[in-house]
């Protein structure tokens, strides 16, 4: 059986993010995760190559702007995580759960390729 239902959307506030084109994460959801916690490896990894580069005159330009175009395309969710304070931001569970994750990625990453 199939049930018709109304996709009419009443939330104003929703609307209007909606016009202006802005990304809503307002809904909790497991997608949120792995994108949040990708985010956040990338932006380590691109502040990392910066480090390297101007520091220790590392020689990965490739690489640095590969990871740069990767920050790039999270903006809206570094957005969503940081700034907004609207019900379109990504919710804190993800946020944090993200954080703590990229952290283990990033330390079991060290010590085993090291």
């Amino acid at each position: 059986e199939f049930n018709v239902t109304s996709k009419a959307n009443d939330d104003d506030e929703q609307r209007k993010r909606y016009e202006e084109e802005i990304f809503d994460f307002g809904s909790s959801s497991s997608m949120f995760l792995p994108l949040t916690t990708v985010a956040i490896v990338n932006l380590f990894a691109f502040v990392w190559g910066l480090y390297s580069l101007f520091l220790c005159g590392g020689g990965l330009c490739i690489e640095l702007m590969l990871a740069g175009f990767a920050v790039v395309n999270c903006l809206p969710i570094y957005e969503a995580m940081m700034l907004r304070k609207d019900d379109g931001k990504l919710p804190n569970r993800v946020c944090f759960s993200a954080g703590i994750l990229a952290l283990v990625l990033i330390v079991s990453g060290y010590f085993f390729l090291k």
